[in-house]
């Protein structure tokens, strides 16, 4: 994990505040961690074939050290969204 995606879970951990609702969110960006991690472990052990086969996969991908962890914690921040307090307070304001 960079410090760009450091500063992306704190700004979205902010978002949940201090509630139930910001350890949902970090489950789903642990589970969403987890199985990105697999996925491109996966990847990278099946390089060769995947330069082989040509498969258009970025270069990057495949040879850099780290994992993209940002994109798990999008997930985790869309996948929590409807637990936050700003959403709840929006569906009881309208209903």
């Amino acid at each position: 994990m960079g410090g760009g995606d450091a500063k992306l879970l704190t700004a979205s951990a902010i978002w949940f505040g201090f509630e139930a609702s910001l350890i949902d969110f970090l489950l789903y960006v642990s589970a969403f961690g987890g199985l990105l991690t697999i996925a491109v472990l996966l990847l990278r052990s099946q390089e060769n074939l995947i330069l082989a086969a040509r498969i258009p996969v970025p270069r990057l991908l495949l040879t850099a050290k780290k994992i993209p962890y940002g994109i798990a914690i999008a997930l985790g921040g869309f996948a929590a969204y409807p637990s936050s307090p700003l959403m709840k307070l929006a569906l009881t304001q309208f209903s």
